[in-house]
């Protein structure tokens, strides 16, 4: 299969991945908060955010597994390869295992600060088991997973992930109705354990090679990984003051309802943004390959990529903002004004986040890590230190402010040091098509928020939302369609379908 053709169908398979799991997690959380109230759902959300602050101890093993399988893999030393994926999960599991046993009362301690009202404090108390539990579980699986992802296997991983994603929601209609708080949080350690296992068996199928149980650690593999892993090291540190710290600190200043708003909010918006950021996640492997067989490609990857980018997230991101009111009556059941609120900024501060992707995803790729973190780091200190201040001042919505400008401007520097290390032009990467596509979709978000204002009491929720996207639609199609992106985007797939001239076998 030629390298450009394995792309695509990883690319593909990442989007759609996305999709199913969307879906899901729509009906997901439309039932649970449906079934458990706003509290208690906002109660599940601070567990299980609150649990992930023991990624800290996961070595950075799942990032460095997708660098150096794809590697060795290209250099065709397959004993080796088998030595490093193993010891890649046996050290995630022991170390993880330990560290999350001895951090259970610090869990116990933290739910104590956050949860807000504190008469739901034995509720959290009562799934964080379950948590601590689910975590590991994913956390393992995540190796894995990376480790198909190296051996340029998304869309194996892509499958394992959809129907982790569709069986969730199936444990969560089973275990809830019973057991309303507990049910969920077993419901996510069923999934979470579903998913493990099936990524293992997959990743034996494409390794035969594999032992049936991962046993084997390598002195040698681990240093190796280590070496390239402490800077996620510095990078998980820093995440402990985004998702974790944003919403154990709209609960502390919000309540657990406002709360339940965001996590919806975030949800919407991370899987939507992770549409986007598919393609960027499939082309880590590439850019590893392309490093040890033709780095003066990098520069060309780079920029192609960033055009495309830019060129998706202009037409997109202002249609999602004008349909978020049609959304929050559709999958809420009302129009949720912290929802609609809360999405605005994370759409905004996310799309920022986007823009550094080529940037972030091409380091990954090539080992480069010093600006991923420093990036991370001015994150962490404007999203916890301002959510602290704001928060204080404004509640929740000054504690999402301060997250989006963290989020923002920690991304943008990233790809800012990019740009400047490979003597890259910005308006090169984005030119006049681009700026009047985005004159064009700041016009269609402005008219369909006046339609909306102007309609939402009179027209059936749906017919509104169909009117949003024909007013937008008609106002940003001939930029989007005279784009010379658009024709790029549909060559590249056509010539990765039917072309054989570009790429390898390999």
């Amino acid at each position: 299969m030629t390298q450009r053709r394995r792309l695509l169908i990883n690319t593909g398979m990442a989007a759609l991945q996305m999709a199913v799991v969307g879906g899901s997690f729509f009906l997901l959380y439309a039932y649970v908060v449906g079934a458990i109230g706003k509290e208690d759902f906002g109660v599940w959300a601070l567990v299980f955010s609150i649990t992930t602050t023991g990624s800290i101890a996961n070595l950075g093993m799942a990032a460095s597994a997708v660098k150096f399988v794809s590697q060795y893999l290209a250099r065709e030393e397959h004993a080796y390869l088998d030595r490093l994926m193993q010891t890649a999960v046996v050290s995630v599991a022991v170390v993880l295992g330990i560290i999350l046993v001895l951090a259970y009362p610090l869990f116990q301690w933290l739910l104590g600060l956050f949860v807000e009202p504190a008469d739901k404090l034995p509720d959290a108390w009562a799934i964080l088991p379950y948590a601590v539990g689910s975590f590991w579980l994913i956390s393992v699986g995540g190796v894995f997973q990376s480790c198909l992802d190296g051996l340029h296997r998304v869309d194996l991983r892509s499958w394992v992930v959809m129907i982790g994603a569709v069986a969730y929601l199936g444990f969560a209609y089973l275990r809830v109705p019973q057991n309303g708080l507990i049910g969920i949080a077993e419901a996510q350690l069923m999934q979470a354990g579903l998913v493990c296992g099936l990524s293992w068996i997959v990743l034996r199928v494409k390794r035969r090679s594999l032992p049936l149980v991962p046993w084997r650690w390598d002195r040698q593999a681990f240093r190796e990984m280590l070496g390239y892993s402490i800077n996620f090291q510095g990078i998980a540190v820093t995440q402990l003051f985004l998702e974790p710290a944003v919403k154990a600190l709209v609960s502390r200043f919000g309540g657990l309802a406002t709360l339940a708003s965001f996590e919806f909010a975030y949800r919407m918006v991370f899987l939507i943004r992770s549409l986007f950021s598919a393609a960027h996640q499939a082309i880590v492997p590439t850019i590893a390959d392309i490093k040890e067989r033709a780095p003066d490609l990098l520069r060309g990857v780079y920029t192609r990529s960033y055009r495309l980018l830019v060129f998706l997230l202009v037409g997109a991101i202002p249609l999602f903002i004008v349909l978020t009111p049609v959304i929050s009556r559709l999958w809420i059941g009302h129009y949720d004004a912290a929802f609609v609120g809360f999405s605005a900024i994370l759409f905004i501060a996310w799309s920022l986040n986007l823009l550094a992707n080529p940037a972030y995803f091409a380091n990954l790729g090539t080992g480069e890590l010093r600006w991923n973190l420093i990036g991370h780091v001015v994150m962490a200190v404007l999203s916890g230190g301002g959510g602290l201040v704001l928060g204080s001042l404004f509640g929740g919505y000054g504690v999402v402010a301060a997250y989006a400008t963290g989020l923002a401007v920690g991304s943008l520097l990233i790809a800012w040091a990019y740009e400047m290390r490979y003597a890259i032009q910005r308006w090169a990467l984005f030119g006049a098509p681009t700026v009047w596509l985005g004159l064009a979709a700041l016009v269609g978000l402005a008219g369909g928020v006046l339609l909306y204002q102007q309609l939402h009491q009179s027209w059936p929720v749906v017919v509104l939302g169909i009117g949003l996207v024909v007013c937008y639609g008609v106002v940003v199609i001939i930029p989007w369609w005279r784009h010379p992106m658009r024709a790029e985007l549909v060559g590249w797939v056509q010539g990765a379908l039917f072309g054989h001239s570009e790429g390898k076998e390999s």
